[in-house]
């Protein structure tokens, strides 16, 4: 099916015993806001035999605020939000939010105009990619780029590669010039900055 669980909400000694060596499995009153918002999950799968309309009115608000799918096991949904479709998983009918066009064909064709057209941009910058590596190399030691891990889609970690801007020790240089800091909050600015280069 393309879905791999990986975590279970529920109360059921049953489905503990069945799952719990293979899936964490957490209790009902667990907090979805903070399960979303510290792992990392594509979709939500709401199966119970009992539909809780508060619980599920809930449930779709958190997933709608961090834009993850929300899909609901029933024949027949007491809800009328516009963002709901049914969609069939593996035989079973799921009301599902969905955060993406329902059009797979439109889907696979923006993906070929991404792909294509990217390919094309970096076709015609690479001579100026070039030239501003030589300039970057010409002006500092250190590396071309400046590679660092950041967190994306749904709690995804990726490595960011960007020409480096500052000199290649700066981030050790950080912790050491934080009481020359001039800016407030998360912003680092003082008039001299040994971090650029030149």
């Amino acid at each position: 099916m393309g879905i791999r669980v990986k975590y279970i909400i529920s109360n059921s000694k049953l489905i503990r015993a069945k799952y719990g060596d293979k899936i964490k499995v957490y209790q009902e009153n667990t907090d979805i806001n903070q399960l979303l918002d510290n792992l990392v999950i594509d979709e939500v799968i709401y199966c119970k035999s009992i539909v809780d309309d508060d619980q599920i009115q809930q449930i779709i608000k958190a997933c709608d605020e961090v834009g993850v799918i929300f899909r609901l096991q029933s024949s027949l949904s007491p809800l009328e939000p516009v963002d709901l479709v049914f969609k069939p998983v593996n035989g079973s009918t799921y009301l599902t939010l969905v955060d993406v066009p329902s059009n797979h064909f439109s889907i696979v064709l923006k993906a070929i105009g991404d792909y294509y057209f990217s390919f094309m941009i970096m076709v015609i910058l690479f001579p100026f990619w070039l030239l501003i590596g030589l300039i970057i190399k010409l002006e500092s030691r250190g590396p071309v780029f400046f590679i660092q891990e950041r967190i994306g889609l749904r709690g995804r970690k990726f490595r960011l590669y960007k020409f480096r801007t500052m000199v290649h020790d700066a981030e050790q240089l950080l912790n050491k010039l934080q009481e020359y800091n001039e800016s407030d909050g998360p912003v680092f600015k003082i008039k001299k900055d040994p971090g650029l280069p030149g």
